[in-house]
């Protein structure tokens, strides 16, 4: 018996594998696609092995579901998303044919803005062929909409080993990993906020002045670290409940424009509001450009979802979801954390233990007061010319201040750094064997 709309390939297929087993040769197993030798175990094994909750198959071979027993490979039930949000999600076998694909993909295009995950493992998703004619290319794709790429950006897409497909599977996990708090960045809108500076300065003023010159910058910078966390969560709940009183003002104000004239006291209040509403939306938008490090932005395209592509592209990109340690996945935060801190530590680790020293003789010197102006200690005025040419927008340090804070507040700082200049000058900030390499020199 035939299912209706079968193929006359697929009859021969079905005729052959009746013919075998009425001579006792088992010839369904040998079927290509998904009837492959332990394809189904395998399968079953990476949904199980990766609690998948939702699976999707593409088989050339196989036209209808009738002619498989999914339920070999699916034995659960589950939620894709715990929060309930509704989520649709599309299996597309795209056409061979040049035109054909290109219409179809135009018919995506309308229907979805489509964003794509930076795909860790594998660089490419097919193999075919032997020999010389051996082919590797991406043509498996998984594109997701802007919303879900905006709500999931940590989301973590991996091409899996082929082992028995000439396809990787590819598999998109969205569950966050949690590397505990973000680390401290200096944000320049800061300045134009009410009660930052104040806030810096007498945290600078009240911080530790005992202990070496190093240490005392180090404890300046984290009382305003401390100090700037406080100000900058009260700060953002008091803007927060701004923009919802103003957002409600303007909204009362205007419907009763469409009553009546406004008086000229209303007039004021109306356009103040405006105002003040989008002042503190231009600060929370120079703080996403900052991120964004998007130089373009700043010429106004800043509320454009282009702009905010750009912004959850880079942090996707820039995510570590997990690492591969001896040939083994890894997500947990803490052995990733683990990972790449012995990575580190060996990278940096010194192997030499008794490097040669340097016997040079004959060496031509500089005298006179050419040589003087080489051990001359620093001027302030060197110092801050140093710093001050800095770009003031470049990458922040470790500790989250970039140098458009050091200059801001560099009243305040320049006795520290010019102090610093002198202990180095003087070696006093050099010990063990950095101090013994470069006091020869």
């Amino acid at each position: 018996m035939y299912r209706e709309g079968v193929t006359f390939i697929e009859k021969e297929v079905v005729d052959t594998i009746e013919f075998g087993n009425k001579i006792g040769a088992q010839l369904g197993g040998f079927q290509s696609g998904i009837g492959k030798i332990g394809k189904v175990s395998w399968i079953k094994g990476m949904v199980k092995k990766f609690s998948v909750d939702f699976l999707a198959l593409q088989e050339t071979m196989l036209t209808a579901e009738k002619f498989f027993d999914f339920s070999a490979i699916w034995g659960h039930k589950g939620n894709f998303v715990e929060d309930g949000s509704v989520v649709n999600l599309v299996n597309v076998y795209a056409p061979q044919k040049p035109l054909e694909k290109r219409a179809l993909w135009d018919k995506l295009k309308r229907l979805m803005e489509g964003a794509e995950y930076f795909m860790r493992g594998n660089k490419f998703t097919f193999l075919t062929g032997v020999g010389q004619g051996l082919k590797i290319s991406k043509i498996d794709r998984m594109l997701v909409c802007q919303e879900f790429f905006n709500k999931w950006r940590g989301a973590c897409l991996r091409a899996l080993p082929r082992d028995l497909s000439d396809h990787c599977p590819l598999l998109l996990t969205v569950v966050d990993s949690n590397y505990g708090p973000n680390p401290f960045k200096w944000f320049n809108s800061w300045l134009e906020r009410k009660g930052c500076e104040e806030v810096v300065i007498r945290a600078l003023q009240n911080s530790v002045r005992e202990g070496s010159v190093d240490k005392r910058i180090k404890c300046k910078l984290l009382a305003v670290k401390e100090a700037l966390k406080i100000w900058w969560k009260e700060t953002c709940k008091k803007e927060v409940e701004d923009i919802q009183s103003l957002t409600k003002e303007i909204a009362r104000l205007e419907r009763r424009m469409e009553e009546r004239e406004l008086e000229e006291e209303e007039l004021w209040v109306w356009e103040g509001s405006k105002k003040e509403a989008e002042r503190l939306r231009l600060m929370n938008n120079r703080d996403l450009i900052q991120k964004s490090w998007v130089r373009w932005a700043s010429m106004g395209d800043d509320n454009s979802a282009f702009f905010h592509r750009c912004i959850n592209g880079r942090k996707a990109v820039n995510a570590i979801p997990g690492l591969m340690v001896n040939g083994v996945w890894v997500s947990q935060p803490s052995l990733v954390k683990k990972e790449v801190m012995g990575f580190f530590r060996k990278h940096f680790k010194e192997e030499v233990n008794h490097r040669p020293t340097l016997l040079c003789f004959n060496l031509r010197q500089v005298a006179g007061d050419d040589g003087e102006v080489l051990i001359k200690p620093f001027s302030k005025d060197e110092i801050r010319d140093a710093a001050f040419d800095c770009g003031s927008d470049r990458a922040p340090d470790p500790d989250g201040f970039n140098f458009r804070f050091i200059k801001h507040f560099w009243r305040f700082l320049e006795d520290d750094f010019l102090k610093l200049f002198e202990e180095f000058m003087s070696l006093e900030l050099l010990a063990g064997d950095v101090a013994r390499h470069i006091s020869p020199l």
